[in-house]
This record gives C-alpha cells, structure tokens and sequence, in this order.
C-alpha cells in the first residue's frame, strides 16, 4: 500500500507535480517536508 504522500513525492519526482502544489494538496504536510529533505526536493522561499 502507498500513502499519499509516497505518491505525491513520486508525482514530484516525475516533474508532474510542482513541489509547491503537492504541498498544498498533502494531509501530512510535516511528513512531506521531510521526504522531500530525503530526496533532495527544495521549496522555493
């Protein structure tokens, strides 16, 4: 099983999504931020 956030990372990853709009879409918003840290993905400021 995949949570949303795997997905959302995933769609980040692919460049389908803006970091930014998988941000405002994800229910764990703290659990993202720190996937995205893992993964190297900055939000812009």
């Amino acid at each position: 099983m995949c949570t949303m956030n795997d997905s959302l990372l995933e769609l980040v990853r692919k460049k389908t999504v803006a970091p930014e709009e998988a941000m405002n879409k994800a229910l764990d918003k703290g659990g993202l931020m720190t996937m995205f840290t893992k993964n190297g993905i900055a939000l812009p400021h």
